[in-house]
């Protein structure tokens, strides 16, 4: 588990290989995804500051405020309070050669008076006005929080074997939360700590095709499947890991696991978030976002080229495209209204005509960077914005598709009489289909009947052109021909039926 800031500024856990997505707690700014280096905080007992490791001096004394907000947002802050001259708060830790970075969380009521930090830095320490959130010494920072808080921190080399946190004059009252020590510069994100030091993980970015960097989309379609909870007949469980799917029990059962048991689960499919990477592309296997501005934000990483993108039975207003090298600049924007015009140019069609959608698009202009970064922003306007298919990859280019070409579809439906004439209608699903004519290089015959060869079995997507949506299809190609015509061009067809 880690900590991070949330757009509120409150300190939020994320769990165990949970992307941390970072908030500025003093402007609620978005910062983006957080990367860090492992870390150890070797000060014990980080949250309870009444524990025998810290030990109070000149009289100060400290207790819990149960009615404070601390800086995760709950109830619950210590009281530090300082009746005479001075107060100081001791923890023992053992001493370093090391640059070592002490850090904690105050707050001041009202906010006026110094407040110190001694034992770390080499020289003596560092002090802090509450009141202007300002260092006033030492080789420290400070950084504002909601409700009053600030983090405050300072560097050195640990000159002694405790720390201190300090009052320097009579009746000051001061609220601490959150202390931590670790080696190095920089206060990283909060480490929590009981009787031991506790260490947090580095961030490792996990490279499994499709390497999703970033989604808004959740996987709460159902709980998460466990070994030891016992399930019933018709309850649903999502399987994470490598498989990220739905799965709902036959009966009852524990510690059974579904995907190695299909006579005991029942395949519903990829989760709200993985459907756009599935096979299916039907309406009823889109992603739908859960986002409160009807907005999907996905981001995936490639550490090989790829020139194409592809959206598939898309609902929404808008899409935006971009493209980033590996040390994050933009090298590829592209925006696209989904919501094209009328056909006719009239006044009955700009008043009363309706606005179709583009519900596929292609785009095949990317440039070739390795590795790289690539996002969509899908926003749905008023409606919730929905997608079927995102492909991202290396397009071939076969030949020039040719006048000629048909679109349809195959339909599934039931359309029968009876003995009387009487019509009998089943509405079922279709899928699309075209019959591609194409016009390719003699010289290049035998490298595509071999290439289309390959992928005989294999969901594939056809471009045929991407000005006109119909001939965007994604699916397993029924027949090919190719007609050797002459001796620089030749004629190939090639049937595709969608998925």
């Amino acid at each position: 588990v880690a900590q991070f800031y949330d757009a509120q500024g409150f300190v939020t856990e994320a769990a165990i290989d949970e992307l941390r997505l970072g908030y500025n707690p003093s402007t609620l700014v978005f910062q983006g995804p957080i990367i860090e280096e492992e870390a150890t905080n070797v000060l014990t007992y980080s949250h309870d500051f009444t524990h025998a490791a810290w030990t109070k001096s000149f009289s100060s004394s400290i207790t819990l405020d149960g009615a404070m907000v601390s800086p995760d947002g709950t109830l619950g802050a210590y009281y530090y309070d300082a009746p005479t001259s001075s107060g100081t708060l001791f923890h023992l830790n053992p001493l370093t050669t090391e640059v070592m970075t002490f850090s904690v969380y105050v707050k001041r009521i009202p906010a006026s008076g110094i407040f110190q930090m001694l034992g770390v830095g080499a020289g003596g320490g560092a002090s802090f006005n509450l009141a202007t959130g300002t260092v006033v010494s030492g080789a420290a920072t400070i950084q504002s929080l909601p409700n009053g808080w600030y983090r405050c921190s300072v560097t050195g080399l640990k000159q002694a074997n405790h720390v201190f946190l300090t009052m320097n004059a009579a009746n000051q009252v001061f609220y601490v939360w959150g202390a931590q020590i670790e080696v190095g510069s920089v206060a990283t994100s909060l480490i929590y700590t009981t009787s031991t030091a506790e260490t947090r993980a580095a961030d490792l970015e996990a490279s499994a095709p499709p390497s999703l960097v970033f989604s808004n989309v959740t996987e709460e379609d159902a709980p998460v499947w466990n070994s030891v909870t016992a399930f019933t007949a018709g309850q649903k469980a999502v399987v994470l890991g490598d498989y990220h799917r739905v799965y709902e029990s036959v009966g009852s059962n524990t510690n059974v696991f579904p995907p190695d048991n299909p006579s005991d689960w029942i395949d519903q499919g990829a989760t709200n978030r993985w459907r756009m990477f599935d096979m299916n592309v039907g309406t009823e296997k889109q992603t739908v976002s859960e986002d409160l501005n009807n907005l999907i934000n996905v981001m995936l990483n490639f550490d090989t080229v790829v020139n194409t993108i592809t959206l598939l039975n898309l609902f929404a207003s808008s899409v935006r495209i971009i493209m980033r090298d590996e040390f994050g600049n933009i090298v590829y924007d592209y925006s696209q209204d989904l919501l094209s015009g009328v056909y006719e140019s009239t006044w009955w069609s700009f008043f009363f005509g309706g606005r179709t959608r583009i519900t596929s698009l292609s785009l095949t202009d990317l440039p070739p960077y390795s590795p790289s970064t690539i996002e969509m922003i899908l926003e749905g306007g008023d409606d919730v914005a929905k997608i079927g298919k995102m492909i991202i990859g290396s397009a071939v280019d076969i030949g020039c598709t040719r006048y000629g070409t048909s679109v349809g579809i195959i339909d599934f439906s039931r359309k029968e009489r009876d003995a009387f004439g009487n019509n009998f209608i089943l509405q079922r699903r279709y899928v699309d289909r075209v019959d591609f004519d194409i016009q390719i290089l003699t010289r290049r015959v035998d490298e595509i009947k071999k290439l289309l060869s390959e992928i005989r079995a294999t969901p594939v997507l056809y471009i045929g052109d991407d000005s006109f949506q119909s001939t965007i299809i994604y699916g397993f190609y029924r027949d090919f021909s190719i007609v050797i015509s002459g001796p620089r061009l030749s004629d190939a067809t090639l049937q595709v039926e969608g998925i």
